[in-house]
């Protein structure tokens, strides 16, 4: 049976949900890691969806100190690695359906690099972009998602938030907002709290519900209900 979710503004993170960076991602901090030493394997199994200086900090060897320009110039060598990288299908239909001030992006990324990888994927730089350089607190805490909603005019619970990572999905839960999680990156039982499991966009349609403001979500295929 199909759901049906309405929203009347969308959020949408970045590297998983709109692009598939997935290989690019894995590729850098595998490089990363290994440079230093480290075992890349947990640092690739955390790393989506949180802050590049957030994870290079955690996994660091001791005494190590990651600096901003760290995360900088390992954010260079991720946007510039495109070998595999690829948009969603169907997220050039719904951006199209979508008037720029109902939708934002919140991403884990600095701008610079976040602006160039879109650029480089044929995608629209929104209005309102959050970006790990403009909030003091990244995923899963609420901060990114909260200010996205509050730019374009809206409540959380007016809003609908996609997400591929556990760290953005957790957010989510913490803003009061409804999610639609993405495996692109985790398996399904990783992403049990969102709200919604889409393995793409092709399993939604998107219309405008009547004069109401509102766009109506039709979900096809809920992947929670498989």
């Amino acid at each position: 049976m199909n759901q049906e979710l309405r929203a009347k503004a969308f959020l949408f993170d970045l590297d998983g949900t709109l692009v598939n960076t997935i290989v690019a991602a894995e590729r850098q901090y595998t490089i990363w890691a290994t440079k230093l030493g480290i075992d890349p394997k947990p640092v690739v199994e955390y790393c989506h969806g949180v802050r590049a200086i957030e994870v290079m900090q955690k996994f660091a060897p001791e005494g190590m100190t990651i600096t901003i320009d760290d995360a900088n110039e390992w954010e260079t060598g991720f946007c510039n690695d495109s070998q595999g990288v690829f948009v969603l299908p169907g997220v050039l239909e719904l951006l199209k359906k979508l008037p720029r001030d109902r939708w934002a992006i919140v991403t884990s990324g600095v701008r610079a690099m976040a602006e160039a990888r879109l650029r480089q994927m044929d995608l629209p730089v929104p209005d309102v972009f959050i970006t790990a350089d403009t909030v003091t607190h990244g995923k899963p805490h609420p901060e990114g998602y909260l200010a996205a909603a509050s730019k374009l005019g809206f409540k959380p619970e007016e809003c609908i938030i996609f997400e591929d990572a556990p760290a953005g999905i957790e957010a989510g839960v913490r803003a009061g907002i409804r999610t639609v999680g993405i495996t692109t990156s985790y398996k399904p039982e990783s992403l049990h709290k969102a709200n919604v499991l889409i393995d793409d966009y092709r399993d939604i349609e998107v219309e405008k519900a009547g004069d109401s403001g509102e766009f109506e979500i039709k979900v096809l295929r809920n992947r929670r209900s498989d």
